[in-house]
């Protein structure tokens, strides 16, 4: 129940009947199936800084070495992405998108509960 009451407090809910993500309705009768996606995580940005502060410290030391520095700051700093994924008339549709995978995998095992009373 504390899942639910923290869910709430950031515009997520469900009961037996719907699942309300923001201002967004799902009926919970009509999902057929509820997954979790790991989006692919890029690091293509913080490679390419990193690359180009390598290409300054032949000329200017400092700033070569600052740019390397903030492009592993970046590189570090990137977190996975998962998404929760709902089949509803055969269509799938990403319905939240979150940093915390036990958040998305509380709030699947609530839906499935939920289609499992009604």
């Amino acid at each position: 129940m504390a899942f639910i009451k923290k869910m709430k407090e950031k515009g997520i809910s469900i009961n037996k009947d719907h699942l309300t993500i923001f201002s967004n309705e799902y009926p919970i009768a009509e999902i057929e199936r509820a997954s979790i996606y790991a989006n692919h995580t890029s690091y293509r940005g913080p490679i390419f800084l990193f690359i180009m502060g390598l290409l300054f410290t032949i000329g200017h030391l400092i700033t070569g070495v600052i740019i390397m520095g903030a492009a592993v700051i970046w590189g570090i700093s990137i977190r996975k992405k998962y998404s929760l994924i709902l089949t509803i008339n055969g269509k799938e549709k990403s319905v939240l998108v979150h940093n915390d995978k036990k958040i998305l995998e509380e709030l699947l095992k609530a839906i499935g509960e939920s289609k499992g009373k009604g």
